[in-house]
């Protein structure tokens, strides 16, 4: 490059040229910048000392790829252990079964099951009176039918198969009691309740269960063959399931990758709840036990006097379920019934075990409270419930103790589940953060 009379080979400094790189006078605050190609800013004859950002990022991931590529990182095996144990809801096993990733988001992500910006409309579209939505009314009945419930108890001196005390204690059938209900609505209702309206669907909604099959069993009547010995509402129980994980790995990242930890072979799941009443009768000289989970849905067709979705089983006498709407609220609830089913057959064969007298244990059964009805699972359908009651187990392991697990692993559901997706707290209010697959 020449420059005046010298010939030869210059270095120029780039932040140098950048700032101060000006054509003109040099006590000119203007001038024009000079711009060249980056191969005559460096020498490739002599190592630069001028270093910019740009090649200091560079240098760094050269070096970082250089020492990976010369020192391959190899982990060591991990570490066998035969069991893991962990707790969770009954109520989460129906969720996993619906969608896995809405369980993903309250658990792993960590997302309260709220929406995430609520509508601004204070108008409830449920059809319930002013003041409750659908899961405080459910409640209200629930607790009424708890503390009401007749118990017509043994016909003999003793149950035909022991019983504790507190469950063949005789009671009146008071769950129509004036009394009661003003009891339970003080402990449960806000004070902006319309208390007027809700008594008067309480007392629909009560004087169907009491003219039905639940209503003629607690006052000692005879249902379907069965006589109730004994009951109890609100029954606690524990159960602990083993799960095959056919050596799930968990791990943690590390630079080089995902290190391998331990590899769990089974998980021990351990979950307890409340079943809302346990009837037991007897049939034939059988002893029975049964569960029941009371529904209240549609409870407003009540007092719409609407006939379609549930109602229209209204009058049927048997235990076997007579519309569409009535199979729709046995898969609903199926996950749940499978493990109170299995929860009472777990301690009625400890029983036998241990030489004891045992019950047999009947395929659940939901009261539908707007009709009184008592439906009976298909055996079928409690078949299938109580298999894939294994594999939602399974996959809330996996979900649970697994180390990496993606939000990408779980897809939105498909658009024929969008009634699903309606009911999820995280596709509800101004911002959605979810929803079904267009």
């Amino acid at each position: 490059m020449k420059m005046g009379q010298t010939h030869g080979y210059r270095e120029f400094d780039p932040s140098s040229l950048f700032s101060k790189g000006f054509l003109g006078h040099p006590k000119s605050p203007n001038g024009l910048t000079l711009l060249h190609h980056p191969d005559c800013l460096i020498s490739g004859n002599k190592p630069s000392s001028i270093s910019t950002p740009l090649t200091r990022i560079e240098n760094l991931d050269a070096f970082a790829r250089n020492s990976i590529s010369k020192h391959k990182t190899s982990f060591i095996s991990p570490r066998t252990d035969y069991s893991a144990r962990f707790k969770i809801a009954p109520s989460r096993i129906s969720i996993i079964e619906k969608c896995p990733r809405r369980h993903w988001y309250e658990t792993i992500g960590g997302l309260s099951p709220k929406p995430i910006i609520p509508l601004k409309s204070v108008n409830s579209p449920n059809g319930l009176p002013g003041g409750i939505d659908p899961a405080l009314f459910g409640t209200i009945v629930h607790r009424i039918i708890e503390i009401g419930i007749g118990n017509p108890g043994p016909k003999e001196e003793y149950p035909t198969t022991p019983l504790p005390e507190s469950w063949i204690k005789k009671e009146i059938d008071l769950i129509d009691s004036p009394e009661i209900h003003n009891t339970v609505f003080d402990e449960l209702l806000p004070l902006e309740a319309d208390r007027e309206s809700i008594t008067q669907l309480v007392n629909l909604m009560i004087n169907r269960i009491k003219s039905g099959p639940l209503g003629k069993l607690s006052r000692g009547e005879i249902f379907d063959g069965h006589r109730v010995e004994g009951l109890r509402t609100e029954m606690p129980f524990n159960i602990t399931k083993k799960i095959n994980l056919n050596g799930l790995v968990r791990s943690r990242w590390t630079p080089e990758g995902y290190e391998p930890l331990s590899k769990i072979q089974f998980a021990n799941i351990e979950m307890s709840g409340l079943i809302d009443l346990v009837l037991c009768t007897v049939i034939n000289g059988e002893s029975t036990i049964r569960p029941i989970d009371l529904k209240t849905e549609e409870a407003s067709k009540l007092i719409d006097q609407k006939t379609d979705g549930l109602i229209e089983a209204l009058g049927e006498s048997t235990t076997e379920p007579k519309c569409q709407a009535e199979i729709e609220i046995l898969l609903e609830h199926r996950m749940q019934q499978a493990l109170y089913y299995t929860a009472l057959k777990n301690l009625e064969n400890e029983r036998s075990k241990y030489g004891y007298p045992s019950r047999k244990v009947l395929p659940p059964a939901i009261l539908i409270g707007v009709t009184g009805r008592l439906v009976v699972y298909p055996d079928d359908m409690l078949q299938n419930a109580l298999d894939d009651l294994e594999e939602n187990l399974i996959l809330a392991a996996k979900m649970s103790l697994g180390s990496n697990v993606l939000l990408s692993d779980f897809p939105p559901l498909e658009s024929s589940k969008s009634d699903t997706c309606h009911k999820c707290p995280f596709n509800q209010g101004e911002l959605p953060i979810c929803g079904p697959l267009n």
